[in-house]
């Protein structure tokens, strides 16, 4: 996923790759309630081993194909980034709802900054590997963190089609991981039955009833739509048109937001262990829109790296805080499904956004950075939403785990 959008910046198609990331949301939400009664319904590991063999399979067949062919048509490579986003749909529930069920209440807090640390790890690691092959080790040295390092040796950049192969080898290792995972449910779970859209419809009413958890979900998720949006679509063109810099910048990004993203995993509960939880998420997500806007000021390399590290701070920290709340508040019964509708939110935003990065003003490279300054105006409303709604539940946004 990070060669993906600096490949279609490479061959200049970022309008292409636009109308790709819209249309892979729209196929989203239709695919992420149905995904989300999957959760709920069927056994979390076995669906793990399900989506992880169909993902796996589909980019290993892209990679073979590039292979025999000498190189894949865009449109190719765009279709990976479909499979691996809605893979991301069922993937996250999946994991949380998983979790949730085979671990004990009073660990919720722990273990939702334990995913954060593990995941952020992988994202270090994948912006260090992705550094290397999309740049290649030129002259003997290599960009880790943005600094030379010698290493004696080089590697020339790889084609799209190799770093395929290496990501389908990743899901097969993945699949081998969880199929020796071997657990008990803490949970009961009654059997789930009726249509789809009955199953669907039962998440909602849940959150109908407890409207607190409902808009928290929906105003929590407004940090990650807009990195979501940024890391995707819009970082490959700031760093190479607003920046003036290439792929090693562009993929050492990760690693920067990886860093910030393990340190708010394993501190933010200790730091917002005297405040209630919707403090804690305004003051992250004033953060975040600060950091959008300073973004959109400046062109300074060391400091996107530093903001880059900012930004994986807040939105690791809100997703700590989030999911803690939710597994604690949420019936895993229903989490599956309630996650879907939270996301059909978060699509709802891309779509928006995606359909206003269609008109051509910021379609000009020169106009990237208005982008940035777009998400922080984004983010300043969402404070204004969460700060007047959220004053008359005060008393039930407490800071308990």
């Amino acid at each position: 996923m990070i060669a993906i959008p600096w490949f279609f910046n490479m061959e200049d198609q970022m309008p292409l790759f636009a109308t790709i990331f819209l249309v892979t949301n729209l196929l989203s939400a239709f695919w992420v309630p149905y995904s989300g009664t999957l959760v709920d319904k069927y056994d979390r590991k076995k669906v793990f081993l399900c989506i992880l063999a169909i993902s796996g399979l589909l980019i290993a067949a892209l990679a073979i194909w590039g292979q025999w062919q000498g190189g894949l048509p865009i449109i190719a490579v765009g279709a990976a980034f479909t499979v691996t986003f809605l893979n991301y749909n069922i993937h996250y529930p999946t994991l949380y709802a998983f979790l949730q069920e085979i671990t004990e209440k009073e660990y919720y807090g722990k273990l939702s900054s334990y995913i954060e640390v593990q995941g952020q790890f992988a994202t270090i690691t994948a912006g260090a590997f992705g550094a290397i092959l999309l740049e290649g080790v030129l002259g003997g040295s290599l960009k880790i963190f943005g600094v030379d390092i010698p290493v004696g040796w080089s590697l020339e950049p790889w084609q799209v089609q190799d770093i395929f192969l290496l990501d389908a080898a990743t899901y097969l290792v993945a699949f081998i991981l969880v199929a020796f995972i071997s657990y008990k449910s803490l949970r009961e779970r009654s059997v789930i039955v009726g249509s789809v859209a009955d199953r669907f419809v039962e998440g909602y009413q849940y959150l109908k009833a407890n409207p607190i958890i409902f808009i928290f979900g929906i105003s929590s998720y407004s940090v990650f739509v807009t990195l979501l949006l940024t890391g995707f679509y819009t970082m490959a063109p700031y760093v190479e048109h607003h920046l003036g810099q290439g792929a090693a910048v562009y993929a050492n990004m990760d690693m920067y937001y990886g860093l910030g993203a393990i340190i708010s995993g394993i501190a933010i509960r200790w730091i917002f262990r005297r405040a209630r939880l919707i403090d804690s998420i305004i003051i992250l997500t004033f953060m975040m829109m600060s950091s959008f806007i300073v973004l959109f000021l400046t062109k300074n390399v060391v400091l996107f790296f530093v903001l880059t590290f900012f930004q994986g701070i807040c939105n690791a920290g809100v997703r700590v805080l989030r999911v803690g709340y939710l597994f604690k508040y949420v019936p895993n019964e229903v989490y599956g499904r309630t996650s879907s509708i939270f996301t059909l939110t978060n699509i709802a935003f891309r779509v928006f956004f995606l359909a206003i990065f269609s008109i051509p003003f910021f379609a000009m490279s020169s106009h990237v950075g208005y982008v940035m300054l777009l998400m922080a105006i984004f983010l300043a409303l969402t404070l204004v939403v969460i700060s007047v709604f959220y004053r008359k539940f005060h008393k039930d946004l407490v800071q308990e785990i």
